[in-house]
């Protein structure tokens, strides 16, 4: 789920008790738009994650460091350089907002004491990591916004920083301050309908939380046990005490800090990590209570990620796959054509037995015709057959040409079955691993179908080339240079030998000649 407001208080909550006076050890930018701060407290090491990826923006305590690039990208060289060694001494953060700042305090070059801020705008698509300056102008930022994407509020080195716009919505504290009462009464704040009572349940609240996300949202009516499609006019008295009532409970449990974050699935009986959130959900089946917010986002976005893993390397085997089935169907038809030719077979022989037999009733005829009819000895009517000739060729000629097509005609027919059945065999074999693939549920199952093709559609003889090389000794198989200006003379003054020696075939072509000498 994107991280909501309410969320973000807890969350904040829970960073300044672990990060106030943590000292920034190394910084590392392990993607395009994350960030992690290795910090050192009181003889123990934490690692804060900040992402401003704008399809999941986060920011949490990680047990485990990512995979890091050897070359550090420049926002994250001119962290190294301001802020190594730095201390966190506070975080602001508004109530209700996705938006909170690190203040640290570093030494600049000349000695003297500066703070900096690291703002963390976690505003999903609009998601961006900014360091400021102590007069709050910015040194830089993960994505750069200027006045082509946004004219109003410009997020680029040498700028001054403009907080993003708040939205107008009523927060947490301001209507437990204010509509506390009403409450309790079992009415819905005045000022939180704003007269749109003919707007649907959801959309009223929406509207009018602050900090509420489309899932808090819902678990609000579900617990009110309401419709999101029914509008505000059309609730009873009754309905509207429920309503107001969970509306209550669910406020104060954000005023209180009554934190439970948990991990929750989609569905009952579903064990896959499907949304976390730091109060106690009842419209999700819940899978486990953590022991921080921070350790339940842990788990929420490794497994997020598992997940997407898991997707992409499921698609590459699927394209992969793709790519053999459109090889093997090229392949397939090709030897259907070859089939269809060797089927003429009969035919030629016919044409070059008829023509043989015929011949003494051409004798001593010196033109060459496009075609001549002779007698069918295998009709039982003895009908006269049509046979078309090459006019460039004789008539015995074109007996030797038929033959000629004969033959070659039935080996192409032979091979041509015999490769159809072993393409037909790799078809089905093709099929068999879609359906694996289509069935497979986790990352081993993909391996073992990528094992399998790698395995079926090794090439032959390749191993064997392979070892052949490594046996050689070293010394054979370094380079040996360029030659010498001796070797070369030597080289132009000897006269070329008469080619005695054949050039031995290939185990590829070894076994394809093998493969073909077997076949009937």
């Amino acid at each position: 789920m994107p991280l909501d407001g309410i969320t973000t208080d807890f969350l904040c909550r829970e960073l300044s008790e672990e990060l106030i006076g943590s000292r920034i050890n190394r910084i590392f930018q392990p993607a395009a738009y994350d960030l992690s701060l290795h910090l050192w407290q009181s003889g123990r090491q934490e690692q804060l994650f900040l992402s401003a990826n704008p399809s999941a923006p986060r920011a949490y305590l990680r047990r485990k460091a990512g995979p890091n690039p050897k070359l550090a990208p420049a926002f994250c060289m001119l962290l190294r350089k301001l802020l190594t060694g730095g201390e966190i001494i506070g975080l602001e953060h508004e109530e209700g907002e996705r938006v909170f700042s690190l203040l640290i305090q570093v030494r600049n070059e000349y000695g003297d004491l500066c703070e900096k801020r690291l703002v963390a705008e976690l505003t999903g698509r609009h998601s961006n990591l900014i360091l400021l300056s102590e007069d709050k102008i910015i040194h830089d930022a993960i994505r750069h916004i200027d006045h082509s994407v946004n004219r109003l509020r410009e997020l680029m080195p040498a700028r001054p920083y403009l907080e993003p716009p708040r939205q107008n919505k009523h927060s947490v504290s301001l209507i437990l301050a204010q509509g506390q009462r009403e409450l309790e009464n079992g009415k819905i704040p005045s000022f939180l309908l704003d007269g749109s009572t003919d707007k649907n349940l959801y959309h009223l609240f929406m509207d009018t939380l602050g900090g509420f996300s489309p899932l808090l949202v819902r678990e609000l009516l579900f617990r009110a046990r309401l419709p999101e499609e029914m509008t505000f006019a059309e609730l009873k008295d009754d309905e509207e005490k429920v309503l107001a009532a969970a509306l209550g409970t669910l406020l104060t449990q954000c005023a209180a800090c009554e934190a439970r974050p948990s991990l929750y699935a989609s569905r009952p009986g579903d064990t896959s990590v499907y949304d976390f959130h730091a109060l106690p959900l009842t419209l999700l089946p819940r899978l486990k209570e953590c022991a921080s917010l921070s350790a339940a986002m842990d788990e929420f976005y490794e497994a997020r990620e598992r997940k997407l893993r898991f997707i992409e390397q499921k698609k590459a085997a699927v394209k992969r796959l793709s790519r053999i089935r459109k090889q093997n169907s090229r392949k397939l038809s090709l030897h259907e054509e070859d089939l269809r030719e060797g089927e003429k077979a009969g035919q030629y022989r016919l044409y070059g037995e008829l023509l043989q037999a015929s011949l003494y009733a051409f004798k001593g005829r010196t033109d060459r015709p496009s075609h001549v009819s002779v007698k069918n000895y295998y009709d039982p009517d003895g009908k006269e057959l049509l046979i078309p000739l090459d006019p460039s060729l004789n008539l015995p000629g074109n007996v030797e040409r038929f033959f000629k097509h004969y033959r070659k005609a039935e080996e192409k027919r032979r091979h041509a079955e015999t490769f159809l059945r072993k393409d037909r065999a790799e078809e089905a074999w093709i099929e068999s691993l879609a359906v694996a693939l289509e069935r497979a549920e986790n990352p081993e199952d993909i391996q073992a179908v990528e094992d399998e093709i790698r395995h079926e559609l090794r090439p032959e003889g390749m191993a064997e080339q392979r070892s052949e090389k490594a046996e050689r000794p070293l010394k054979d198989r370094l380079n040996p240079g360029r030659p010498s200006s001796r070797k070369k003379k030597k080289a132009r003054n000897t006269l070329p030998e008469k080619k005695q020696k054949q050039v031995e075939a290939s185990p590829v072509s070894h076994n394809f000649r093998a493969y073909f000498s077997q076949q009937p």
